[in-house]
């Protein structure tokens, strides 16, 4: 064969050589088209818990009717929803009439009670001067006895006899003044004392019904924005279901102990927020957060989880407790804002990272598809924290490609 047959025939093997290499390359270029992929890089990965939440007073203060008896109260006064009052402020005022008549006839009977005391004592010490005059009589009258029966020796028998008999009669005069006198002074001590304790009882109602009055008048203990509550007319429910039912204002009547107003402390404002199922695991009391308000936009607050309650509701919605206290507050904030609280509670710095439809699972643990040669393998990873659509692992490098779906069912090769 001639040298230009062999040129040529070497030309033809290596134009076939180059075919089928441009057909290999053009079915790992479809298998990669047709399998959407990922490249691991390196990042913060971080598990972040959002909740909704409502912020509150971290001490509220409740003004309530005061338990008085007699019915219910009229308001007199009443600061209507939103004003800002600071401790030692009228908050609510109640009629006081009848308590100050209360207290007129409590000051009558402590004045008759004090005069009644002052007459029994001055009884008492009239009598006791008395008991005393006729107990000196009675003693002066034995010793005269005593000095006459010392004369019985000299005198006639009759007339001695005589002189014991007076001695005899003028002691059990003693006798009987000396039992009078304690007798008059016990009763008389239990007199004073009687009229005593009714004074005190007196005082004590006096007292109370200055109480009493004082009480009508309520006062803010703390700092913060009144709220008024529903005037539930004396019941716990509102009369007809479903209908609004209005705040309370001067001129209603309210029973004992209603829920009239409060006062959320403004120096100290926490939110009440509320957890699913699935992140219950993550969160613990200590860690940090930052919340926003819709109606603060953009304003960010630091907080803190201070406790998280245990799951509750139905099956179909269990969710737990969760309360933020705010590190800082500010005048703007308001009990009742809509929060929204993103709660960080594991970071991963500078870690590996894929996203997490690029990880799957068997019966062996985790992995990942690879490309390899015309298609791809599976490689077992570890995966150390998934959150946020991402998912830090090890056992890949950086740079390295992942499928981000099964090649069996997306149309790729597995070897």
């Amino acid at each position: 064969m001639s040298r230009r047959w062999i040129a040529i025939l070497a030309g033809l093997a290596i134009l076939a050589a180059g075919a089928g290499l441009i057909v290999k390359m053009e079915r790992l270029g479809d298998a990669s088209l047709s399998v959407p992929t990922a490249v691991v890089k390196v990042g913060d990965v971080r598990l972040v818990c959002y909740l909704k939440g409502v912020a509150q007073g971290a001490a509220t203060q409740v003004i309530t009717v005061p338990m008085v008896a007699g019915g219910d109260l009229t308001l007199t006064k009443l600061l209507p929803t939103g004003v800002r009052v600071r401790p030692g402020e009228i908050v609510a005022a109640f009629d006081p009439s009848a308590e100050a008549s209360a207290w007129h006839q409590a000051q009558a009977d402590l004045a008759a009670a004090m005069q009644k005391v002052s007459q029994a004592q001055d009884d008492a010490a009239a009598q006791t001067l008395k008991m005393r005059d006729q107990l000196t009589q009675a003693r002066a009258a034995v010793l005269t006895a005593e000095w006459s029966i010392k004369e019985n020796p000299v005198l006639p028998a009759i007339e001695a006899k005589n002189n014991t008999l007076r001695l005899q009669a003028a002691r059990e005069r003693l006798l009987r003044e000396e039992q009078e006198v304690s007798g008059t002074q016990n009763n008389a001590s239990a007199e004073i004392a009687n009229q005593l304790a009714t004074e005190a009882k007196a005082r004590f109602e006096a007292a109370s019904a200055q109480h009493a009055i004082q009480a009508m008048t309520l006062r803010a203990h703390v700092s913060g924005y009144v709220q008024v509550m529903p005037n539930q007319g004396g019941y716990f429910f509102p009369s007809v279901v479903g209908a609004n039912t209005p705040p309370f204002q001067a001129g209603d009547k309210a029973r004992a102990g209603a829920l009239v107003a409060e006062i959320p402390d403004q120096s100290g404002m926490e939110i009440d927020a509320q957890s699913s199922e699935a992140d219950l695991g993550y969160l613990a009391a200590g860690e940090s957060a930052v919340v926003q308000f819709p109606a603060l936009p953009g304003r960010i607050f630091a907080a803190r989880v201070i406790s998280v309650g245990g799951l509750t509701g139905p099956p179909s919605n269990r969710h737990a407790d969760v309360h933020l206290r705010l590190d800082q507050v500010r005048q703007k904030l308001k009990v009742g804002m809509s929060a929204l609280a993103a709660i960080t509670t594991s970071v991963r710095e500078h870690a590996l990272w894929i996203p997490s439809a690029a990880v799957f699972q068997n019966a062996t643990g985790s992995f990942v598809y690879v490309p390899h040669r015309n298609g791809f393998v599976m490689q077992p990873v570890k995966v150390l924290l998934q959150a946020g659509g991402r998912a830090a692992i090890a056992g890949l490098y950086a740079g390295q490609r992942v499928a981000l779906a099964d090649p069996a069912t997306a149309g790729g090769r597995q070897p």
